[in-house]
């Protein structure tokens, strides 16, 4: 009989704020992942926040098993990235978590590849593949982070409004409490978009700026993330 590898849950967090259409791209790549030799089981939760596509109700009527999604109250023309990610982590069973965006196109085999690599060391908290420039350390779309570090580090940082340094942020942070590694970088891949959706639902439509001013925030070492909480719900939010 073929060694199996120890018995893991992986849970992918996706966000979706008028993403509808990449999302009905990108999971069926998160749920078809080529598993063999590892006795791995996947859930995939959708964060629907208050999205003008009722993300919640395609999900309910496409009866995936797999596949959970809540929906946070938000007003139509707001989004706040970071606070739909940890609501998605909070919610979440796996002890690895998946964070995705909706345009996360996953190879067939990203899975396979990554996850022996934490599986073989518990020093590695995140998995996540940045491109440098400079001393900026940006995500490349999708992290594999231990849930149990996610909770030590208190999440993605909710101050940070409008685009940028989210990703990096956790990154540098990882960094001080375990092993942070890459991954092939072919083994996700964004779909392509009109540049000015990256910024339909933030207050600052200009990315440059509100990625100066998340930067700043990350710099801040010495700062409590989310002192008041993360990935908080509001009392109104709807599950299925």
């Amino acid at each position: 009989m073929a060694h199996r590898e120890t018995t893991m849950r992986v849970s992918f967090v996706v966000p979706v704020k008028g993403r509808l259409d990449h999302l009905k791209q990108s999971l069926p790549s998160m749920l078809n992942q080529h598993l063999v030799g590892l006795d791995i089981s996947i859930e995939v939760i959708v964060v629907d926040y208050n999205c003008p596509q009722k993300t919640i109700d395609w999900i309910h009527s496409q009866g995936h098993s797999q596949v959970r999604a809540v929906l946070q109250s938000a007003p139509l023309d707001y989004f706040n990235l970071s606070h739909a990610r940890n609501i998605g982590c909070r919610e979440a069973t796996g002890e690895i978590l998946a964070v995705a965006d909706a345009d996360s196109m996953l190879h067939r085999n990203t899975l396979g590849r990554v996850l022996p690599k934490m599986i073989a060391d518990p020093t590695i908290v995140l998995c996540q593949n940045p491109y440098i420039k400079g001393d900026n350390k940006v995500g490349r779309t999708t992290s594999f982070i231990r849930k149990d570090a996610w909770v030590k580090l208190r999440g993605y940082d909710e101050s940070m409004e409008g685009w940028g340094w989210e990703e990096a942020d956790l990154y540098r942070r990882a960094e001080l409490i375990g092993k942070v590694v890459g991954y092939d970088i072919e083994l996700v891949q964004t779909i392509n978009h009109d540049e000015n959706r990256r910024s339909t639902y933030y207050e600052e439509k200009n990315i440059r700026a509100s990625n100066k001013k998340n930067k700043k925030i990350a710099n801040n070492r010495t700062r409590l993330v989310n002192p008041k909480g993360f990935g908080l719900l509001s009392p109104d939010a709807v599950h299925v």
